[in-house]
This record gives C-alpha cells, structure tokens and sequence, in this order.
C-alpha cells in the first residue's frame, strides 16, 4: 500500500508541469541564420521567421522564410550570392515541461539561389526538404528564445546540395488551444 502510494505521489509530481503547461494556439520566431553549404564548403549568414499553428497539444502546421547571403571574390571580382527559402509542412512538439518546448519539423518548398557578378545575374528556383528541428527556452509565458538547425536538401538538376542550417532567435506565442 505505501509503494502504491509513492508511486502515485511521484507520477502526480513529475506530471504537475505538463498538466500546467497551456498549448498555444499560434507561435511566430525570427533570428538569425547560419547556413553551411556542405558542397561548395561556404557559410552563408543570414536571418530566419517562422509561423506555426497548434492543431493540438503536439501537432502543428508550420511555415518559414528565410535568406542567407555570401560574397565571395573570383579572379578580382566580387560575386554576391543570395539564398532565400520557402518551407511549409508538420511540426511536432513535446510539450512535458513547462518552461522548455522541444520540436521537430519536416518541411517542404523551395530555395532561390542568385548570383550577381559585374551587373549579370543569374537565378535558379529549386525543389528542398528541410527536416530539422528546434527548442524553445520559455523565459515567460510568450516569451522565449529559440535554438535550432535543420538538414536542407536542395534537388537542383542533375544533382543536389547538401546544407546545414543553424539559426538562434527569439519566440513569441499567443492565444490558447
């Protein structure tokens, strides 16, 4: 009897957080971006946003933007690289403690990809998967800082490239699910 009853003292206790913590009904981020291309051995830098809604405690429906830049100098002159990134697709959080929201998402879209070099530009779109991930640090309750990275794969024509996307920032949520 006394074992029942510590048992059921420790569950209630290690989930008190969790039944405490509310879900929110929309979340929004936006920091920085460090983008590494694995391929051509370049880091990009750059900034970052994101949207999600909630459907339920662990499910969400998130979208992301993003651009990273390089400048990088061939034979005397400089060529101005620029990457933008448009993803949607599932979010999935586990929301077990309350002050920490760890995440992971499999997103879906495109990259842009321009370079300009002596007043010629040159512009591709490419399909990407960005599986990845994230923790939100909540330091009140719509307040936080989120850290993060993700896997990019560009499928550009005839063969891909490879990314890591590492990026820091802030978090804001509002309403209640």
């Amino acid at each position: 009897m006394r074992m029942a009853f510590l048992v059921a003292t420790l569950v209630l206790y290690v989930s008190a957080p969790a039944l405490a913590q509310e879900t929110p009904a929309f979340e929004i981020s936006g920091g920085y971006s460090l983008v590494r291309d694995q391929d051509a051995e370049e880091n990009f830098h750059g900034w970052i946003a994101s949207g999600a809604g909630n459907l339920n405690r662990w499910l969400a429906i998130a979208g992301e933007v993003g651009g990273n830049y390089k400048t990088i100098q061939v034979l005397g002159a400089d060529i101005d690289l620029r990457m933008h990134s448009f993803f949607a697709g599932p979010r999935f959080s586990w929301r077990q403690v309350e002050n920490i929201t760890p995440s992971a998402q499999l997103l879906v879209g495109a990259v842009h990809g321009s370079g300009a070099v002596l007043g010629a530009t040159k512009s591709n779109l490419e399909f990407a998967l960005q599986p990845g991930g994230a923790v939100d640090f909540w330091l009140r309750k719509n307040f936080g800082i989120r850290v993060g990275g993700n896997y990019r794969r560009i499928f550009a024509e005839g063969e891909g490239t490879n990314q890591f996307q590492y990026h820091i920032g802030v978090a804001l949520s509002a309403g209640v699910r």
